[in-house]
């Protein structure tokens, strides 16, 4: 009887391990993941700073009405807002993981 509860705790200790080792990687993966959209949107303002600064490189089809400023403003900010939420979401699974198995 001991060695069948000693070799169901080894199993057990293994499961953990693993559970661990689950729970760091989808953290990990969401960093970077989460690093990447931020480069993106570093990349993104990179752009709009040169535009801004050289408006010449436009051409003449480049004016932008408030309107359609605000727009893309809207859907950026709307973009950031959804992905920070679902990272967030996601961290939080991981690390209840995490806990759960600890």
């Amino acid at each position: 009887l001991s060695n069948t509860l000693s070799s169901v705790g080894d199993d057990f200790e293994i499961f953990e391990v693993v559970s661990d080792d689950v729970a760091v990687e989808v953290c990990l993966c969401f960093v970077v993941v989460l690093l990447l959209i931020i480069l993106l949107l570093l990349l993104l303002l990179l752009f709009e700073l040169f535009y801004l600064i050289f408006p010449s490189f436009k051409g003449n089809h480049t004016c932008l009405n408030d309107f359609k400023k605000n727009e893309i403003k809207q859907q950026f900010l709307r973009i950031t807002r959804r992905s920070f939420f679902f990272y967030r979401k996601g961290f939080s699974y991981a690390f209840n993981t995490s806990a759960h198995f600890n």
